[in-house]
């Protein structure tokens, strides 16, 4: 979340969303702050286009017609049961403050607001077999799951939990993996 923070010059306070939902008809969600920046950041990478143009089940939707939802569709009804689990009657203390980095406080909705993009943006076109399938190709060649990699490597916590997946091949975890490429900087320029 650090690149975040990086950012809170911006003044965002809050930003409200709107979408259409099945069941639910129009929902509207408030980011707040550090979360409204996180939106806004994906929307200038164009990876919140992204979302809205993604089918949610991949190839699945295909094979049942009536499973034809996108990514943000599923992203906005995350976000919508968050708004309903902060309402006071349930007591999930979503509101209170927490120490992010020993400066910024952030509020439980917010980071989990922020747990739902990031869990979201890094799926593949076709979604898990696409990811199975990018997986698989960079376990056969190591100069491309280097390349891939090299924005990462520089943390050794991010590499470890890297490796992890990798080793594992934990397919339901690669798209953190294509997650954290979208924001960690490369520290140099490719020399091919």
């Amino acid at each position: 979340m650090k690149f975040i923070f990086h950012n809170l010059s911006k003044a965002i306070m809050n930003k409200i969303i709107s979408h259409e939902l099945s069941k639910f008809g129009k929902v509207d969600i408030a980011l707040h702050k550090e979360s409204a920046i996180f939106y806004d950041l994906l929307e200038e990478k164009g990876i919140i286009n992204y979302l809205k143009n993604l089918d949610h089940l991949g190839f699945i939707s295909k094979s049942h017609p009536g499973n034809n939802h996108k990514r943000w569709d599923y992203v906005m009804l995350q976000l919508y049961i968050l708004h309903k689990l902060k309402d006071e009657v349930f007591r999930t203390g979503l509101s209170s403050g927490h120490r992010i980095d020993g400066r910024h406080e952030v509020s439980g909705l917010v980071i989990l607001q922020i747990a739902v993009f990031f869990s979201n943006i890094g799926h593949l076109k076709g979604t898990l077999s696409s990811e199975v399938g990018f997986l698989d190709f960079l376990e056969r060649n190591n100069y491309a799951k280097s390349d891939f990699l090299s924005n990462i490597s520089d943390s050794q916590d991010w590499m470890d939990f890297t490796n992890n997946i990798i080793n594992n091949k934990d397919y339901y975890k690669i798209k953190y993996i294509i997650a954290l490429n979208f924001f960690k900087e490369p520290q140099h320029k490719p020399s091919h």
